[in-house]
């Protein structure tokens, strides 16, 4: 299950995501924080943004799923 679905089920109001990059355009990384119902849950630095954001999102489900 990811993250949306999981907020769908449990009608949780939908996650906000903020990514921010950090180095040069070639060489940096992405890192992410996904807010839900209130609560923020930073992912690890990763290499693209969209592994940024899958990250937060894991680290989220799995703190919410107990």
């Amino acid at each position: 299950m990811n993250l949306n679905n999981y907020c769908q089920n449990n009608r949780i109001r939908a996650a906000t995501y903020n990514t921010g990059h950090t180095g040069t355009q070639h060489s940096g990384t992405w890192t992410s924080t996904v807010t839900v119902n209130g609560s923020s849950y930073t992912g690890d630095a990763m290499a693209t943004k969209q592994a940024a954001e899958d990250s937060a999102a894991d680290k989220a489900l799995k703190v919410l799923q107990g």
